[in-house]
Formats: C-alpha cells, structure tokens, sequence
C-alpha cells in the first residue's frame, strides 16, 4: 500500500471511532504519518497506546451492539490492519498497554506488540492479540484498576523507543501478553525498535484514552520532580467547564412503513435535516390519536425532537443577612411566576448592601414541555 492511504485510514477509523484528536483534513494527516525526518524511505514507525484502565471496560459510550469502549478501540484497529488494500509492509505498527500485575505502584507499561513491518504473518500475530483483547476486555490480565497516573506509563513509551530498562517489571504478565521480541532481557529491559538502519524514519505515538470517571490519578511526587526537573509542566490540564440545561422533546415526524417490531426512529425525515439534536420514540400519546395501522394489533407511537433549553437567572434586589427563602423570590425575578426559582450562592459584589449583607443569586428552573407533532409511519405491536 501507499503510506499516505495507511495514514488516511489511521487517522479517519481511529478519530471517528475512538476517543480521538479531531481530524483537521486528509492533507495535513497524510503529513504527520508519511516522509522521513532525512527523506529517506525508511518505514514510519507507529506505537498505539492503549490505556487499559478499568474504564475501558464501561458500555457508557453506547457504541453500537453494546461494546464496551476497549472492545471498539481494538475492534477499529484490527479493521484497519486486516485491510489488505491499506495496510501492508510498508508500515511499522506496535502495541503498548499498562501493565496488570504487581502493586499500584507498578504502574509503567509492556509490549503487547513489538513495532514492525506489517507483513501478513505480523498482521495475523497482532490481530490474534487483539482478538485475545477483545474476548477478555474485564480480565485481570487486560483490565488494570482505576485511578492510574499516565507519567509513567509514558515514561516506559520512551524507555521502550531508547531500549531502557522498564520501569514496573514486577508488573509485567509474561507471554503470551508481553511479547519478549519488545525486551533484550524479559521484561526487564526493552529492545529498542530504532536502530542505525531504520534512524531516518518518522516514530510516532497514538494515545488512546478512556472517559475519566474514576481516573486517572495525578501523578506521584517522584514523577513529577523528574519532570519538573527537566523543565516540564507538572500542572493538571483542567477538563472544560460544562453546563447542564433542560431538554424539550417536541413530536416531530413519523417514520415510513408499518411494522410490527423494529427501530421506530428508522425512517424519521424530520431529524435528517440537523435541526434537532437527536430522535426518539414516545408512547406517552394516547393511541387514538395516531393514524390507523395494520396489521391489526398494532399502533403508531409519537416522534419527539429534543432541543435544549436555556435556565435564566437574577439576584434579590433585596440586601439580606442570611440566604432568602425560595418562596420569598417571585417579586425579585419574574420568570419565577410560572416555573420555579431556587437560592445560589451569595454575590460577592453586592453593589450598596449595608456592611454585613448580600445579595443571592436567584436561578430559574427551566421547565419540560411535550408537544405531540407527529407519529412514527412504523406500525408497532409495542412500544419500540
């Protein structure tokens, strides 16, 4: 294959299926992955990092068939490599996890894959581990607990492309899960896959992350003094500030055909125009209303958009010294008159309040409203 096809595919497959960097254009991924840093044809070299922590076992994503999010990672890549029109040996592909065994201070990172040229024997050695993966996504020896530092586990990435010595070899499962072919002495020190006649080529790294409930952790004093001590960033970089809001669901559509059973949502015109930010099915309607269905027996069902709605807020207008009662609101903000209204925090610029008060934050709980628009063309025998 041509290396810009296998970057294309790397880059569209794993952005779109995995928990992944957005994807900028083709022109720019065909870029990072193909070339020399010296122009020479030496093969790219690309290290997958998975992070096998616990929460790569959670079916939270609703990827589709219930996967679990680790099962979908290792299923996108086998994909991509068994794609004999993609991949081929003009490719070095490795794989790297967590380690699973030893204490929670073994928290480096194995070979599962040494990095080589993806030949059809390669390709069938990684997508059998990859299927070993897939089958055992919540055993011991694939999953490690929450709450793990990333630093070194990336510490071991860079042990393995220098061919130092790992730093959790107590941690190690021995193979068939470590590949010995990844250490000059096993598992104690990696076998570095860059040599004197591949040193011109490009390396890269893929991190593949989980969502971060329950991890991962900071990463401990020791870790971070040798970073700092190089000139490194040991601050957390924050995750981005999230707002909640109420959702509406509106009746929108109905699908296209009567059936008996089957996904109502199929054949919804309504939401293929982005309007809405998703469809699904509801049955709060009362069946008469719904046009009428055969087979006998079966019903329509209401089609509901959900569209978000925006919470407003106020303060008091009056100054007190203590927070005010939800029910002593209404006269200080209007919205207050048809929904609900709860106290905030106090402000802590309260314009002229004496010495002592403040004013409160008044925030208005949005309401729900369900306003039927439409029904499924689908006939159901029960509710979808």
């Amino acid at each position: 294959m041509k290396k810009n096809d296998f970057s294309r595919a790397l880059s569209v497959v794993l952005a779109s299926t995995l928990v992944f960097s957005p994807v900028r254009s083709l022109a720019d991924d065909i870029d990072i992955f193909t070339g020399s840093s010296a122009g020479s044809s030496d093969n790219p070299n690309i290290l997958i990092v998975l992070d096998n922590t616990s929460n790569w076992a959670r079916q939270s994503q609703q990827w589709p068939g219930g996967l679990a999010q680790g099962q979908s990672e290792v299923a996108a890549i086998k994909s991509l490599i068994n794609d004999s029109g993609l991949v081929d040996s003009g490719v070095n592909l490795g794989l790297f996890e967590f380690v699973t065994s030893g204490s929670a201070n073994d928290n480096g990172g194995f070979v599962r894959f040494p990095l080589g040229a993806m030949t059809d024997a390669n390709k069938s050695t990684l997508s059998a581990k990859l299927d070993t993966i897939y089958n055992d996504i919540n055993g011991t020896k694939e999953k490690r607990n929450s709450n793990t530092p990333y630093g070194n586990y990336q510490y071991d990435v860079y042990n393995y492309l220098t061919g130092g010595y790992s730093y959790s070899p107590n941690g190690v499962e021995p193979a068939p899960y470590a590949d010995p072919n990844g250490y000059t002495t096993a598992y104690t020190r990696f076998k570095s896959p860059l040599t004197s006649a591949n040193g011109c080529s490009r390396t890269f790294q893929i991190f593949i992350s989980n969502p971060n409930s329950s991890g991962p952790a900071s990463d401990d004093t020791a870790n971070k003094t040798v970073l700092s001590g190089l000139g490194g960033n040991t601050n957390n970089i924050g995750l981005p500030n999230m707002t909640t809001v109420a959702l509406d669901p509106v009746n929108v559509d109905y699908a296209a055909t009567c059936q008996a059973s089957g996904s109502c949502v199929t054949g919804i015109d309504a939401c293929s125009d982005g309007t809405y930010t998703s469809c699904t099915c509801d049955a709060t309607q009362a069946a008469s209303v719904y046009q009428a269905c055969s087979p006998s027996g079966s019903k329509r069902y209401g089609v509901v958009k959900t569209t978000a709605l925006a919470a407003g807020g106020g303060t008091t207008s009056a100054c007190t010294s203590g927070t005010p009662t939800s029910s002593a609101l209404s006269s200080d903000f209007a919205a207050c008159g048809s929904t609900s209204c709860t106290v905030g925090a106090a402000q802590a610029s309260s314009g002229s309040c004496p010495s002592g008060t403040q004013r409160y934050m008044v925030q208005d709980a949005a309401s729900t409203i369900s306003t039927p628009l439409g029904t499924t063309s689908a006939c159901y025998t029960s509710q979808p």
